[in-house]
């Protein structure tokens, strides 16, 4: 219950403040990704597909877009003891 609370709270905030990760962030995960894996980029992009998962890389990288959005604009106050 708690992920899918955090999980449509993280896409209201990128709807509302268009957040998406970008073509050339993707094909740059994907770049690390085959670099992991020993792979060439155009193969493992294709595996990805294959799989249905560019859809889900993508969704993953807009929840850290918003995470990173939230942090950026957070106000830290240390705790009066």
């Amino acid at each position: 219950e708690h992920a899918l609370r955090e999980e449509l709270v993280l896409e209201h905030i990128a709807k509302k403040e268009k957040i998406l990760a970008t073509e050339d962030q993707v094909e740059e995960r994907v770049q690390q990704l085959a670099s992991q894996y020993g792979k060439w980029p155009h193969e493992m992009k294709a595996y990805l597909e294959e799989r249905g998962l560019l859809t889900q890389l993508r969704r993953s990288m807009r929840e850290e877009l918003v995470k990173e959005y939230l942090l950026s604009k957070a106000v830290i106050e240390e705790e009066k003891k």
